[in-house]
C-alpha cells in the first residue's frame, strides 16, 4: 500500500466508515483518482505548445466550450465547466487540441478559478508568444453546492485579458454572444 492509499484508509477509519468487500479497494481507487485529478502539478503548461507552428495568421483565434475540471484548494472539492480562449497570435500558433491540452495541464491541480484563468492567459502570452490572450471560465463549484447552499444553478464566471486583448475586452466582451448552458448538459 502506497502512502496515499494509507492516508485514505486512515481517513476512512477515523470517519468510522464501514470496512467490507465494497470498500476494500477504495484506498487504491481514491489514490489513483487523486493522482489523475492533480496530474497538472507534475506538468508544465509549455508542454501543450510542443507542436507549435509558424503563424501567418492576422486575426483572432477563438476556441469556446473547452471542458475542464479542477480541485478547490480551500475545500478539496471539484469544480467543472467550460473554458473559452482567444488569442492574438505572435510568431506561433497551435492546433485546437493543443489548447485543450493547455486547459487540462493548468486545471488538473489545486487551483482557484480566477487563478486558472490567469495561468491559461499568461501561458498563451509567455509560452506561445501571443500578442494578446483572453480566458473566460464558466464553472460550477461543489464547495458551493455541498455546503448547505445546494444551489446547483450557480455559475462562477472569471475572465483574464492580457496584451492586445486587455483593452479590447474592457469595452467589448469577446464572448458576449455565447449562450451559456448548464455545465452538466454536455459533460
Amino acid at each position: 500500500m502506497n502512502p496515499v492509499e494509507k492516508c485514505v484508509l486512515e481517513l476512512m477509519q477515523r470517519l468510522d466508515m464501514p470496512q467490507n468487500e465494497q470498500t476494500a479497494q477504495t484506498p487504491m481507487r481514491v489514490a489513483a483518482l487523486w493522482q489523475n485529478l492533480l496530474s497538472g502539478h507534475r506538468r508544465d503548461p509549455k508542454e501543450a505548445f510542443k507542436n507549435r507552428m509558424p503563424s501567418n495568421q492576422s486575426g483572432l483565434i477563438c476556441v469556446t466550450r473547452l471542458p475542464y475540471h479542477s480541485i478547490c484548494p480551500h475545500h478539496l472539492t471539484p469544480s467543472f465547466g467550460y473554458v473559452h480562449i482567444a488569442y492574438d497570435p505572435g510568431d506561433w500558433i497551435v492546433g485546437f487540441g493543443d489548447l485543450q491540452e493547455l486547459v487540462s495541464i493548468c486545471s488538473n491541480r489545486l487551483i482557484l478559478q480566477e487563478d486558472l484563468a490567469q495561468m491559461i492567459a499568461q501561458s498563451l502570452m509567455e509560452d506561445l508568444g501571443a500578442q494578446g490572450a483572453f480566458c473566460q471560465i464558466e464553472g460550477q463549484h461543489f464547495c458551493m453546492i455541498l455546503q448547505n447552499h445546494q444551489n446547483i444553478e450557480s455559475r462562477v464566471i472569471t475572465q483574464k485579458a492580457l496584451g492586445t486583448l486587455a483593452q479590447r475586452t474592457a469595452s467589448t466582451p469577446l464572448f458576449s454572444n455565447i449562450q451559456f448552458q448548464p455545465c452538466s448538459e454536455s459533460l
